[in-house]
């Protein structure tokens, strides 16, 4: 037994010397003809030589014989085309949850405003925020870096907030005209009450596309202004109070009321909404709120924000939801507000059962009167002669 590297087809020889020579000629057959597609080159395998039988030489010292010969491969091998630099990629078109701080006045007791920020944040179809809840009473600077975006709601009280908060790395959200004025982003801050902002910088992102009057609050609710000449970047200003900011914003390294100590630049971005009472926020004030926490954080518009507003024959867009007690939800008050707008997709208008007026509810599409109603609270209200 002999081993040998044969090429593909051919012969192989070997000489003998002594007091006499021979010579035998070695033919090694291939198993079969490869072909591969693409073409490419093959090593040649190892092959043992075994010869199928004996050989008998006709003369002790002279002559010649032949012998045939079958080449068998060490092992049996697939071989695959090689691949070059053309793969292509598709890229995942699943996006990253970020997380939000959400910090408020009580996290045992969530105001109505709370609650509807919080389900904006963590719609899945939507903003898809991961949303850690905080108390003013106990949040850190701290544990708030370590998350995307800081929202801090109306519910909660300025002069608990940490002051370094000012200087904190992570873009700020907030609606609250006290926390404007202790972040730096404004060294003046007023209320109002107002339904409309009108949008001035169309071209910004704050803007969420609109222009000029847009409607935010299905009835006028509490909004928050400052005066315009403080060098910020505004983009909506309160109608007939002159020059007064209601959406602007600050990014990183833009100038801060002077406090003294404190940074005098923006460490990430400051955004400032209209107003924090979200439960009557119109399609067009929550299409503003999730551009400003898009902008905040440095996506574009989410794929599950609508490109315009849905039309009146798409399904009841509103509902005027009367309850008990807006700033205390029953259990139940709670359960019928989250299906009404996270299963249904409604708008829902959110008022106490001693504020509720068919007036308010005229241009909705319908009203809904929560078990937690107080029914002497309706006694001539006349809401048995609305249209809705």
């Amino acid at each position: 037994q002999q081993t040998t590297n044969p090429t593909a087809s051919g012969s192989a020889t070997r000489t003998y010397s002594g007091t006499s020579s021979h010579s035998v000629t070695h033919t090694c057959t291939p198993l079969a003809t490869r072909t591969t597609t693409p073409s490419r080159t093959f090593a040649s395998p190892t092959c043992t030589i075994t010869p199928t039988g004996t050989h008998t030489p006709t003369s002790t010292l002279t002559g010649s014989y032949t012998s045939t010969y079958m080449a068998t491969p060490a092992s049996t091998r697939t071989l695959s085309p090689t691949r070059t630099a053309t793969d292509t990629l598709t890229a995942s078109t699943t996006r990253v949850r970020l997380s939000a701080y959400l910090i408020v006045g009580n996290t045992k007791r969530l105001s109505a405003a709370d609650v509807a920020i919080h389900a904006r944040l963590a719609q899945k179809d939507g903003l898809a925020f991961i949303v850690n809840v905080a108390d003013d009473d106990n949040d850190t600077t701290a544990v708030a870096v370590q998350h995307d975006v800081v929202c801090i709601a109306d519910s909660v009280d300025p002069a608990k907030l940490d002051p370094r908060y000012r200087e904190l790395s992570v873009p700020i959200i907030t609606a609250h005209p006290a926390v404007m004025r202790a972040l730096g982003m404004a060294a003046e801050a007023y209320q109002t009450v107002s339904a409309v902002v009108d949008v001035v910088k169309p071209s910004e992102p704050l803007a969420a596309g609109y222009s000029g009057l847009v409607k935010v609050y299905h009835t006028p609710q509490t909004q928050t202004y400052i005066p315009a000449d403080q060098g910020l970047r505004l983009v909506g200003l309160q109608p007939g109070l002159g020059d007064r900011a209601s959406i602007f914003y600050l990014t990183e390294g833009d100038p801060l009321t002077p406090t003294g100590g404190q940074p005098a630049v923006a460490s990430a971005k400051r955004v400032a909404l209209f107003g924090g009472q979200a439960v009557s926020y119109t399609y067009q004030g929550w299409r503003l709120f999730d551009r400003a926490m898009q902008f905040a954080v440095g996506r574009g518009p989410g794929p599950a924000t609508p490109t315009s507003t849905p039309t009146s024959t798409t399904v009841f867009r509103t509902v005027y939801l009367v309850v008990g007690d807006s700033l205390d939800l029953t259990a139940a008050d709670w359960a019928v507000q989250q299906v009404l707008q996270r299963d249904l997709g409604f708008q829902v208008v959110l008022v106490d059962d001693g504020e509720a007026t068919p007036a308010a509810a005229q241009s909705l599409d319908l009203i809904y009167f929560a078990f937690s109603v107080h029914a002497p609270a309706l006694a001539g209200t006349g809401f048995n002669e609305t249209a809705v």
